[in-house]
Order: C-alpha cells, then structure tokens, then sequence
C-alpha cells in the first residue's frame, strides 16, 4: 500500500473534503489494482490511509482509473 501511495496515480481530489482534504490514488500491488484513499494535512506534512481496497470491476472501467457511468 506505501508503494502506491508514494508511486501511484492521484485519479480524484477531494478538496472539500473534512476534516482533511483527500485523495483517490491508484496503483498495481501483486498485479492487482489497488485504491488507497488518503487525507492530506498540508501544515503538517503528514498523510492519512482513510482505506484501501481492490476496486470492483462493475463500479470501475477496465482500466479502474474510471468510473462506469451508471
């Protein structure tokens, strides 16, 4: 999970977020797509794993970077 989060592709920002603004980042773990949901504190330099987890194939396109339209 540190892998992806240090080498993965950042595929939403969530701004608004609160009480910290988060991101949605995507990577490959053992051959397997990986998103790991972050929350960022800017003032302290610090990053929190809010979750992970292998995206489904019905929610996500092929390429799990994108949402399937509903």
């Amino acid at each position: 999970m540190v892998k992806v989060i240090h080498n993965g592709e950042v595929i939403a920002d969530y701004k608004d977020d609160k009480p910290l603004p988060s991101k949605l980042i995507f990577g490959i773990i053992y051959n397997k797509p990986l998103h790991v949901v972050v929350g960022y504190n800017d003032n302290l330099k610090k990053c929190i794993v809010i979750t992970a987890y292998f995206p489904d194939a019905f929610i996500w396109e092929p390429d799990f970077k994108t949402r399937r339209k509903k």
